[in-house]
């Protein structure tokens, strides 16, 4: 089905209020859009998977709360991929929504990603 989705993606050098809106489609658990160039799914099982892929690169992350979980970051222009590990510090989804914040071992870094979505009639 189709849905209406806002959705932002913070660390240190951008700020949650930084919201995009698009459509996009849920079927079953799955989440799929495109942001820009940038087509991205979502996976809403045990664990939850994001999954984003464009001409340059592949990424691909799950969550689990509390927990370090293993991912991949894949750079096509050099063939190189590179082991991810993955720390979800809040995972929340509940009827028409996604939270999850999470760090990137590979730097350290925080990020906070927000997804709202409604069925579009």
């Amino acid at each position: 089905m189709e849905i209406m989705i806002k959705f932002s993606l913070a660390n240190k050098d951008c700020e949650l209020d930084n919201i995009k809106e698009t459509k996009g489609f849920l079927n079953d658990k799955v989440i799929k859009y495109n942001d820009g160039n940038v087509i991205t799914e979502i996976i809403l099982d045990s664990p939850v998977t994001l999954k984003r892929v464009n001409n340059d690169y592949e990424i691909e992350l799950t969550f689990v709360e509390n927990k370090i979980t293993n991912g991949s970051y894949f750079i096509k222009d050099i063939d190189r991929k590179l082991d991810l590990k993955i720390t979800t510090k809040r995972l929340v989804i509940k009827d028409g929504q996604i939270l999850i914040d999470y760090v990137l071992d590979i730097n350290d870094e925080e990020f906070k990603f927000r997804l709202d979505y409604e069925v579009m009639k």
